[in-house]
C-alpha cells in the first residue's frame, strides 16, 4: 500500500482518490473505489427447472420477483442460483434488478447435462424455448471499476459416466478482484443408483475448495456456495479450511437438513449478522439463504 494515500471511509466504500488506476481495488488494497466493506451473498435452489419436481411451485416470473424482492430489502451483492433456467431465470434477472433501482449486474449460467447423453438439459416446467437450459447461475454486482468475465469451474462427477461433467458458474470481477460461484452438486445416492461405489460429492466438494484456494492465491477474494447436497459435516472439512460459512446455527434449508451453504474468503471477511434464512413463498423446496459479511483485512 501506497505510504503516502490516505484511506477514508464514506457510506461502506473505501475510497483513495488519488490512486493510481491499475491498483486492485479490492477491500483492504489502494484503489478507486474499493468493493462495500459489508458484502451479502444469496443462495438459493429456485427449483424452476424440472416440471416433474417443480410443477406446482410457481412460476419463472414469481421465481424472479422474489429474488429481486429479498436482494433489494437485504441488499444482496452476489446472487447464486440452482435448478434454474438460462433464459426464464438467470438472463432474466439483471433487466429487473436494474429496474427496481438496484443498479446493473453481469450474469453466467451454466448449462447442466445429461449424465447418459452428454446433451445439455433442457428446462420443462418453462414453455418450450430454444436455448432455455437447466444449470446453475451466479450474478454479481457491477461496481465501479469493474471488468467481469465468465470463469466456469469443472467439479467431478461419476467417474464411470463419458459425459461425468459438471460446471460451477463462476464470475470474476477483474478489477476488483472478486470471485463467486454457484454449484449443484450431486444427489445422495445418486453413483450407487449408476453402479458406481464411490460418493461424487466429496470430490466434487475438494475440487470446489480447490477452486476458491487457487482463486485467493491469484490475489482474488472469495464466495461459493450453492445447493451442495450435503449434510454430512465430514464431506464438508475441504471447504472449511479457508473459508467461513454463512450460518453459525447450521439451519435447515430443505425440510429438516441443512442443504444450502455460502463460503466466504476467511482471511479477508467474518460474518456480519446471523445468516437470514428466508421462506421461498411456496415457490421452492427449499429455503433462501442470505449470508452477511463484513471485511476485516488480511489475516
Amino acid at each position: 500500500m501506497l505510504a503516502t494515500a490516505v484511506a477514508v471511509v464514506v457510506g461502506l466504500c473505501l475510497q483513495v482518490p488519488n490512486a493510481a488506476a491499475d491498483v486492485p481495488s479490492r477491500p483492504g488494497e489502494v484503489g478507486v473505489q474499493a468493493l462495500p466493506l459489508r458484502l451479502n451473498v444469496m443462495s438459493w435452489n429456485i427449483c424452476g427447472a424440472s416440471h416433474n419436481a417443480c410443477d406446482d411451485l410457481g412460476d419463472a416470473a414469481q421465481k424472479v420477483d422474489r429474488i429481486v424482492q429479498v436482494t433489494k430489502e437485504r441488499n444482496v451483492h452476489v446472487i447464486l442460483l440452482q435448478e434454474a433456467c438460462e433464459l426464464s431465470h438467470s438472463k432474466a434477472l439483471p433487466a429487473k434488478l436494474t429496474a427496481a433501482g438496484l443498479g446493473n449486474w453481469a450474469v453466467y449460467h451454466s448449462r447442466a447435462r445429461n449424465y447418459n447423453t452428454g446433451e445439455y438439459l433442457a428446462c420443462t416446467n418453462e414453455p418450450a424455448a430454444a436455448n432455455n437450459y437447466a444449470g446453475p447461475a451466479v450474478l454479481m454486482k457491477k461496481f465501479p471499476r469493474n471488468s467481469i468475465k465468465p470463469e466456469p469451474a469443472v467439479l467431478p462427477d461419476v467417474p464411470a459416466d463419458p459425459y461425468s461433467v459438471s460446471e460451477a458458474a463462476c464470475l470474476r470481477d477483474e478489477g476488483n478482484g472478486l470471485f463467486a460461484c454457484s454449484a449443484h452438486f450431486a444427489n445422495e445416492g445418486f453413483d450407487a443408483e449408476n453402479g458406481d461405489p464411490t460418493d461424487t460429492r466429496e470430490a466434487q466438494a475438494a475440487r470446489y475448495a480447490e477452486v476458491a484456494a487457487e482463486k485467493r492465491a491469484e490475489g482474488y477474494t472469495t464466495f461459493i456456495g450453492g445447493d451442495l447436497n450435503i449434510s454430512k459435516s465430514y464431506m464438508l472439512q475441504p471447504l472449511e479450511s479457508g473459508n467461513i460459512e454463512a450460518d453459525a446455527l447450521g439451519r435447515w434449508t430443505s425440510g429438516l437438513v441443512k442443504l444450502d451453504y455460502i463460503y466466504a474468503d476467511a482471511s479477508q471477511w467474518e460474518r456480519d449478522s446471523l445468516a437470514g434464512v428466508y421462506s421461498p413463498e411456496g415457490l421452492s423446496d427449499h429455503q433462501m439463504l442470505v449470508g452477511f459479511f463484513s471485511w476485516f483485512g488480511e489475516g
